[in-house]
């Protein structure tokens, strides 16, 4: 599961029909932890934990000219690379106090208990107990991402998997 646009010239591919909220994971002894959202603002002066891709996009001039190149070969008249306000996140990230980067919102996890910032993430990547120790604050204004199911074209599927991609797909 990935939640930019595939390439359609190398995947095959199911979007699915829930969104999930970017937000920031936090220390509850943080001092942000008070607020109920998270702004660009707010994360000016703080070390980030981002997403590689995010990373990437903060980087790029023209971040996401491919991915509007393979959402229009796909047909998809929505654009969505990395959610539906990326492009109003890109300023903010460029200049971010980058502490690290990470794959997994879990090794993201470990990094912010360490003390080493605020990771920016999806909201239900990770089982957050209401009593632990992190905290999880939803960003301002809200920045959304379509999950997208892949497989490499032309995959051969067991009989369960080709019954699990039906049931998908009779979901959507």
């Amino acid at each position: 599961m990935i939640f930019e646009h595939p390439n359609p010239e190398t995947y095959e591919f199911l979007t699915l029909p829930e969104e999930d909220r970017f937000g920031v994971l936090m220390r509850q002894d943080a001092a942000l932890a008070r607020k109920t959202v998270i702004t660009a603002e707010d994360l000016a002066e703080q070390p980030l934990i981002v997403q590689r891709v995010m990373l990437n996009m903060a980087k790029q001039t023209d971040w996401d000219r491919d991915y509007r190149k393979r959402a229009k070969v796909a047909g998809s008249e929505h654009i969505r690379y990395v959610g539906n306000r990326a492009e109003e996140w890109r300023t903010p990230l460029s200049k971010a106090k980058i502490a690290g980067s990470y794959s997994l919102l879990f090794n993201a996890s470990l990094m912010v208990r360490a003390g080493m910032g605020y990771a920016i993430g999806l909201d239900r990547i990770l089982n957050l107990p209401k009593e632990g120790d992190l905290c999880f604050r939803p960003l301002s204004p809200e920045w959304t991402a379509t999950p997208h199911l892949i497989w490499k074209r032309y995959q051969v599927f067991s009989k369960a998997a080709g019954h699990y991609l039906e049931l998908l797909r009779a979901r959507k």
